[in-house]
């Protein structure tokens, strides 16, 4: 049972990226929000530190030049002339003796006695006492006097609780439409970020519920990781549908061939049942049934064969052999095969013996392949060639005709399993003799390649086996 609609949206990657993104946006404009704020509270709470400090240095030259007195008279000066506003000075003697007090009419309901001690032992920094909601107290650290006295200056400023209220107001209307905002932009890119994906999802669907084979997903043509995902999702789909269809011919091509020794193998089998039962019937029936029976056999022991070989589990009994021994007797057998087209095997091997550790049974299987194919393809009364030569410490085996020639891009395809060159020919067969040329040689840890005759009147397989160093994994023994 599928999910609802909701529980998908809610439930999904670019929801849960959104929610993310949202989230973090949010997080990141409180965390502005506080440092802006902190910022903002501790430079008003230094204007008013450094104006305090600054009055008490004022008042402390002066005292150092006048006195006591001289100090009270330069007060009550800039008093009357309403220059000084609000002030507040305070001299203590060493041993807590008050010797002069100063003060605006402001500052008479504030209680000396009750914040003296603290004000006296704030030599660490500014001391700020609220007053009320509107105005707080600002006292300057004490500074001592050249006579060891202690002079104490405050003076009342603007709260800063008061000055930074219209600040949190306005934030806390802003932080909605933030959030807002950061959850549109965090859906918005998103969204963007996962269309990519949401097109994968797309044709995966288009292929699995509607069968629409060649549906792709849309590249853009970015260069990111998405894009990249995209054309190589798009590159494991044309590789899949080429399977799809190399296996859609190939059946068709393993129905077509098992048929006819199925079908003949039934068909013997009635006529026999029909003869009455004669011995000498039956017994023909019976080697005509073995006959067919074995072709099946060979057919599917070949798809095995391949199979194994290109899983990697062939194992080899890699044996010193005598290569060109082996070959000029493979050679003297497919003059039989060619004699009714009078195609002749010709011989291009070393004077001497070409000893190669193989298992001589899988590779004389492979040239027997090659040789079958150069046969039956040549234009009669054409030679076929057989070639073996040292390349090194490797070996190389060639087989050439003259015959039809292979196309490029049958070239491309012609050593694939149960892939067949020229659908137009008439020859029996399933198209895993080449295939399985491939995989045993590789098994071996050598190469096989085909390329055209000049001037492209035939073909030239050529097997090539490395040297002991250069075998790969794929060579291996008993």
């Amino acid at each position: 049972m599928s999910d609802s609609p909701d529980k998908r949206r809610y439930g999904s990657a670019g929801f849960r990226l959104n929610l993310w993104h949202a989230g973090l946006f949010t997080v990141s404009s409180l965390a502005l929000f506080w440092l802006v704020y902190a910022m903002l509270a501790w430079a008003l709470g230094r204007k008013d530190e450094q104006a305090v400090a600054a009055q008490r240095d004022e008042y402390a030259a002066i005292y150092r030049e006048a006195g006591p007195r001289g100090l009270e008279q330069w007060v009550r000066q800039r008093e009357a002339s309403r220059e000084l506003q609000s002030f507040f000075v305070l001299i203590n003697s060493a041993a807590g003796r008050r010797v002069l007090l100063l003060a605006s009419e402001e500052w008479v309901e504030f209680d000396v006695v009750e914040f003296g001690p603290f004000i006296l032992e704030s030599n660490r920094g500014a001391l700020r006492i609220p007053e009320d909601e509107q105005r707080d107290l600002v006292f300057a650290p004490p500074l001592q006097l050249p006579d060891g006295n202690l002079i104490i200056v405050g003076r009342r400023s603007d709260s800063r609780e008061t000055l930074l209220e219209p600040v949190r107001r306005i934030f806390g209307l802003a932080l909605a439409p933030i959030v807002l905002i950061g959850f549109l932009v965090g859906w918005f890119l998103s969204w963007r970020a996962m269309r990519p994906v949401r097109e994968i999802v797309d044709t995966v669907n288009a292929i699995v519920e509607k069968r629409v084979l060649d549906a792709r997903v849309p590249t853009r043509e970015v260069a990111d990781e998405l894009d990249e995902l995209a054309v190589l999702f798009n590159r494991m789909l044309d590789q899949n549908q080429r399977l799809f269809e190399a296996m859609h011919h190939s059946l068709d091509n393993v129905a077509h061939d098992l048929r006819t020794p199925l079908t003949r193998l039934r068909g013997v089998a009635e006529l026999a049942l029909r003869d009455g039962g004669e011995p000498a019937a039956m017994r023909e029936a019976l080697a005509d049934c073995v006959e067919e029976s074995d072709r099946v056999l060979a057919m599917l022991k070949a798809l095995m064969d391949v199979a194994e070989a290109e899983s990697g589990a062939m194992k080899l009994d890699l044996q010193p052999t005598d290569l060109a021994a082996m070959l000029e007797e493979l050679a003297e057998a497919y003059e039989f095969v060619g004699e009714a087209k009078g195609v002749v095997v010709e011989r291009d091997f070393p004077g001497e013996a070409v000893e190669y550790p193989v298992d001589a049974i899988r590779l004389r299987q492979a040239v027997g392949n090659l040789l079958d194919n150069a046969v039956k393809f040549s234009f009669e009364k054409t030679p076929v060639w057989l070639r073996l030569k040292r390349r090194g410490e490797g070996v190389e085996i060639r087989v050439e005709n003259e015959g039809p020639t292979i196309s490029q891009e049958d070239r491309a395809r012609i050593f694939d399993r149960l892939y067949r060159a020229d659908k137009s020919r008439s020859e029996r067969g399933l198209g895993l003799g080449l295939s399985l040329v491939k995989a045993v040689v590789e098994a071996h840890g050598g190469l096989v390649e085909v390329h055209s005759r000049p001037p492209d009147d035939g073909a030239v397989f050529a097997i090539r086996l490395p040297g002991q160093k250069g075998r790969g994994m794929g060579a291996s023994g008993n």
